[in-house]
């Protein structure tokens, strides 16, 4: 209740731009109330109280791991990384690489960069499929999205497009049937005569790396539960291409 009530006062000031009296004679009569409620319920943490504290505090280590986790990895992951329109302008240029027919599909999180996954595939396959879609996928703060509101394209050139795909929180995230939709764009697309490349990273702990040892090895242990993209974003089992990644945390 306490928190909330603050949180409440934050979006009074800060979002509705209320003056500093109005908020004060809103939320101060509350956190009177509801402290001392807070104050009474504390005499329990020595009776078992501590039991519901400990899970909260473990499950917050949890999320806070997580997202340390991955925000050092996007971090390093993009070290280094090429533009995807740097890339896109040198392999215009390229005679040297065997073109296959169809479409390939790179999911990614970071839209301006050239996926690992593409990397990999011209590194050690040296082929590049006819057209290649860069597909972000995004949750916007609202249950649903309408199919008119779902894609954003960006064409670089003739082989490679930028497709941000938008889902509500309530959304099935389908990434093939969202794609489908670009055909109303002009783009022409099949989703199961397409090729989708993952790229699929594995972590090991340094003791030279950015995270703690303990943060290193929880962060690791989370990744080996978290959701397989391709369960998660509906993509077909048989079209699926993944290639690996070792990264050092």
């Amino acid at each position: 209740m306490v928190i909330t009530t603050l949180i409440g006062a934050v979006v009074f000031r800060r979002l509705w731009s209320w003056p500093l009296w109005l908020v004060i004679a809103v939320a101060g009569p509350l956190l009177v109330v509801e402290g001392t409620f807070l104050i009474a319920n504390l005499l329990k943490v020595a009776d078992g109280g501590w039991l519901p504290l400990l899970f909260a505090a473990l499950i917050g280590i949890l999320i806070r791991t997580w997202i340390s986790g991955t925000a050092y990895v996007q971090q390093k992951s993009r070290a280094g990384a090429m533009p995807i329109g740097s890339l896109a302008g040198m392999l215009a240029k390229s005679r040297h690489l065997a073109e296959a027919p169809g479409t390939a599909v790179f999911l990614t999180a970071e839209p301006d960069v050239a996926p690992t996954a593409l990397m990999h595939n011209l590194k050690h396959n040296h082929v590049l499929h006819r057209l290649n879609l860069i597909v972000t996928v995004s949750v916007a703060p609202v249950p649903y999205v309408p199919d008119a509101d779902r894609l954003s394209i960006d064409r670089l050139d003739d082989r490679f497009t930028r497709v941000g795909i938008t889902f509500g929180y309530m959304d099935e995230p389908n990434v093939p049937r969202a794609l489908t939709l670009a055909r109303r764009e002009g783009q022409r697309f099949d989703p199961m005569a397409a090729s989708y490349f993952l790229n699929r990273r594995t972590f090991r702990p340094s003791p030279t790396e950015g995270l703690p040892r303990w943060q290193e090895r929880l962060f690791i242990s989370l990744s080996r539960s978290a959701s397989a993209a391709t369960d998660f974003y509906r993509l077909p089992v048989n079209r699926v291409v993944e290639l690996g990644q070792q990264l050092a945390i």
